[in-house]
Formats: C-alpha cells, structure tokens, sequence
C-alpha cells in the first residue's frame, strides 16, 4: 500500500504544471484531520479485533494517523511532519513493548528526519 502512495506522490510533486505550496493548516482542519486520523485508527482495529494480534489498537493507531499524514504529506500540508513525529515517538514506545529494538531504533532515526522535515517546511513557510 505505502509503495502505491509513494508512487502517487512523486507523480502529484512531479506534475510541471501544478506547483504545490507547502500549506500552513487552520486550527478546525487541524480537528478534521485528527478526526479522520481516529475514525480509520477505530476501524482498523475493530478489523484487526478479529485476528490474534497483540496490541491491535495500538497498531490500528499507528497505521490511521499514518494514513493520514501520508496524505496531508503527498498536498504538502505542513502539519503532517508533526503528525509523523507524534507517530513515530507513539511507535518508539510501542516497538519497545514489543521487544523490537532494531525497529525501535528505525523509530528513532525517523523521528530526528521528522524534526527535520518540519523545520525545512517551517523555514520555507517563512521565506514565502
């Protein structure tokens, strides 16, 4: 799933016609986007309820905010670097519940990206 995405979103930034601008987000979109990050986070785990995992809430969570950021990323929404960053210090904790250290460092690595991501969107924000 996450290969197809990134192949729609290297078409959406490729497109020569269109120039997409990293977008600041009001407070109600933030609320929608929480919104629609807790609805698929619900719905996954109702789904993955039904299965013999461990911590499936917790997984169904980490995969509906995913969801979301990927998408808030792709029309280059600046919230979704802060999004990534909540979800990547939520998969630290829960990859060391699991005992899953090569992954927990993976979490780590990515978090500090992260970081970085938001304050190269942040600083372009600024600059326009």
């Amino acid at each position: 799933f996450y290969a197809a995405i990134a192949v729609y979103g290297y078409v959406q930034w490729s497109k020569p016609k269109i120039h997409i601008t990293i977008k600041k987000v009001a407070v109600k979109h933030t609320l929608f986007f929480l919104t629609i990050s807790i609805g698929f986070s619900i719905l996954l785990g109702l789904i993955m309820s039904k299965t013999d995992a461990d911590k499936t809430y917790y997984d169904a969570a980490s995969t509906g905010f995913s969801l979301v950021a990927t998408f808030m990323e792709i029309y280059k929404y600046a919230l979704a670097w802060y999004f990534w960053i909540g979800i990547n210090l939520f998969s630290i904790w829960l990859y060391q519940q699991k005992e899953l250290n090569l992954f927990t460092v993976q979490m780590v690595l990515f978090t500090l990206l992260s970081i970085n991501g938001a304050y190269q969107w942040h600083r372009k924000t600024q600059l326009s």
